[in-house]
């Protein structure tokens, strides 16, 4: 409660390796129901969606994920089995 009341709410930060930031954001984008943009993707990981293609193609074969040309979401599927979709990711 001391930390809330000094206006200092951070407990840590922690750098992610640029070979993480691609999962680390599928891992909590990933998990909303609207999924994410492509373009937002690229903004925040600094990464091209292509770096991915071959993940995206493994959920989408598998019917984890719906894409089109703006947006990634997870399937019905893909919330019920999130650890499997997101372990796709996991490099």
């Amino acid at each position: 409660m001391e930390k809330v009341n000094s206006q200092s709410m951070i407990e840590s930060e922690t750098i992610i390796h640029e070979n993480d930031l691609a999962f680390e954001f599928i891992m909590n984008h990933l998990r909303l129901i609207n999924g994410f943009s492509i373009q937002n993707f690229e903004e925040k990981t600094g990464l091209n969606i292509s770096s991915i293609d071959k993940e995206l193609k493994t959920a989408l074969d598998k019917k984890l994920i719906s894409m089109n040309h703006e947006m990634i979401k997870p399937t019905l599927l893909g919330q019920r089995f999130l650890n499997d979709l997101l372990s796709i990711f996991l490099k």
